[in-house]
């Protein structure tokens, strides 16, 4: 319930946006985040847009510090003012980049598979400590440093089968502090509390038999830990009490401390600098800071003043895909990444091709026969409607429309035609040449499957009976009754059907609840009965005579005339 709550305020928010948008009074604002102070007090960096920018401490008009047609994110300063970390998507997924600020000069720092999180600088300058997933199990990440200068990153904690991230090296450069458990780093923009972020805070000593302590308890959504200048002192974001706040703890541990105390709104992105005396962070899509002095936290007025770079190409990294469809010609492969569409060749790979790009999610890929056209579920209309997409016009059309879900899709040997599914109710033909859409059965189903016979004059699909058990029926593509083909008491069948090349017998997997599956064949042609006497007397036959049944013995006639047979 706390998932469906958390996309239907999403879902509210958006629709609200839309609806004052076509308010002339209502002025478009800006998103500004993710903010780092300077070590003097009298800068912040802040991304805006996909670029990096700058601002008085104190606010004011913002400039352009660095722009790329590519995703600028999370600046951070070094210790000594000098140099700029940040994470830049321009080479793939996104590495930690550092910029020179008195010459310009930019040099790439990590080369990573998947996104960097970048986390901190080391008190001396000399390392940066960043976030990664790149060599743990299920996308958890563990903390590393690398070189300022760059080289190689080295692992700072790798606890495997669960996530530490966003660390902060202590100001005398002993220990380190992080987040572990939860998943609050992969959806920090996640609305409200849930016990899949809850985290724990982690101090550890970098002496290379340092071991761990555990600072906060997993009681509620802890994030980036920050030190105070005399390390004595961590303070962090935490939902404790309801809306996120800036709180703070002992090193050593003990009572927590609630520094701000916002009732609504959402604290994030938190960074210390100006020595201690200054925590930037994001709040409603602005800038804000606080004095860890006094507690008293307001916002800073920004202006943004500067051109960004142009559109570019953009390079998106994935590694996890929600379909994939390799082509019937063997050359092309379709896959879904980030609910979109993309193409490539097989043989090479390489970059792919962006066929979709909608912010809803698209789904169920498959090829034509010819391979020169994909079809796939779109949840753009609200609904799940099907899409195709012809690269031989470079052109995407939509078969499918309303507000019932299309899905379950099956290309007809041929090519001319698609079976779906509508609400797991009926079953559809639509022909695509004149668009002509037939139900050709109405039946209960529960995530069904789709499969022409090799002919094209036959569909089978699953079925889900009042029982609760799933079996087979197969219909006539032209018309006609379904008929049951399968009569198993399991609730876990024909999840994939397979049909005999000749279209004389399905194979499918079956099974019930946990069991194991088991392989299944139903043959749809009459077997020829083989009867006991002819296979008895078959066995007096040499392996080079046609194997026949023997015939009766030839008449004899009787003293009588009569005829008669021999016993």
């Amino acid at each position: 319930m706390k998932i469906r709550s958390a996309v239907l305020v999403v879902a509210v928010a958006c629709l609200s946006s839309s609806l004052f948008a076509t308010d002339p009074e209502v002025q478009p604002k800006p998103s500004l985040t993710q903010p780092a102070i300077s070590p003097d007090g009298r800068e912040i960096a802040f991304a805006s847009g996909g670029d990096i920018w700058t601002v008085s401490s104190n606010g004011g008009d913002a400039h352009l510090l660095v722009s790329n047609p590519a995703t600028e994110s999370r600046p951070l300063y070094s210790p000594d003012g000098t140099k700029l970390a940040f994470i830049s998507t321009r080479t793939g997924g996104g590495d930690i980049y550092v910029l020179t600020l008195a010459t310009g000069q930019l040099q790439r720092i990590t080369y990573g598979d998947t996104e960097e999180q970048l986390d901190a600088w080391s008190p001396d300058g000399q390392w940066i400590y960043f976030s990664s997933a790149d060599d743990d199990i299920d996308y958890n990440t563990d903390v590393f440093r690398v070189s300022a200068e760059g080289g190689t990153p080295m692992a700072v904690s790798d606890e495997a089968y669960l996530a530490e991230f966003e660390s902060a090296p202590s100001p005398d450069g002993q220990a380190v502090v992080m987040m572990a458990k939860g998943i609050s780093d992969l959806q920090w923009w996640r609305d409200g509390h849930s016990h899949i972020d809850d985290t724990e805070l982690w101090w550890k000593s970098l002496d290379p038999h340092g071991t761990y302590r555990v600072v906060l308890p997993d009681d509620a959504k802890h994030a980036w830990p920050m030190w105070s200048a005399k390390g004595n002192k961590i303070y962090y974001m935490s939902d404790k009490t309801g809306p996120e706040n800036i709180w703070s703890v002992a090193a050593t541990g003990g009572p927590e401390k609630q520094i701000t105390h916002f009732t609504d709104g959402r604290v994030l992105w938190p960074t210390i600098g100006d020595h201690g005396k200054t925590i930037v962070f994001q709040r409603d899509l602005a800038i804000w800071k606080l004095s860890t002095a006094t507690g008293k936290a307001e916002g800073v007025p920004i202006a943004l003043r500067g051109s960004p770079s142009g559109a570019g190409v953009r390079h998106v990294t994935a590694s996890n895909f929600d379909d994939m469809a390799l082509s019937p010609d063997g050359k092309k492969l379709a896959v879904i990444a980030h609910g979109d569409v993309f193409v490539t060749t097989e043989k090479s790979g390489g970059e792919a091709i962006q066929i979709t790009h909608t912010p809803q999610t698209e789904a169920d890929l498959h090829w034509s026969p010819d391979s020169t056209k994909l079809i796939y579920t779109s949840m753009r209309s609200g609904a799940s409607n099907i899409y195709e997409y012809d690269f031989d016009t470079d052109k995407e059309t939509q078969l499918t429309h309303g507000t019932a879900q299309d899905e379950n899709l099956a290309w007809d040997p041929d090519g001319k035609s698609i079976a779906y599914t509508r609400d797991q109710k009926e079953v559809h033909l639509l022909t695509l040449e004149t668009g002509k859409d037939v139900v050709l059965a109405a039946d209960t189903m529960w995530f069904p499957t789709l499969k022409f016979s090799p002919a094209g004059d036959w569909l089978a699909y699953t079925n889900y009976g009042y029982d609760g058990f799933r079996n087979i029926k197969v219909i006539p593509t032209k018309g006609g009754t379904a008929r049951p083909v399968t009569f198993l008491a399991n609730g876990e069948s024909a999840n994939q059907i397979a049909w005999a090349p000749d279209g004389k017998y399905l194979l499918f997997a079956t099974a019930q609840r946990s069991e194991d599956f088991d392989m299944a064949r139903v043959d749809l042609t009459l077997h020829v009965p083989q009867y006991q006497e002819n296979e008895f007397y078959n066995l007096f036959k040499t392996p080079s005579e046609p194997m026949q049944p023997k015939p009766p013995a030839p008449a004899k006639s009787a003293p009588n005339g009569e005829p008669t047979t021999a016993p």
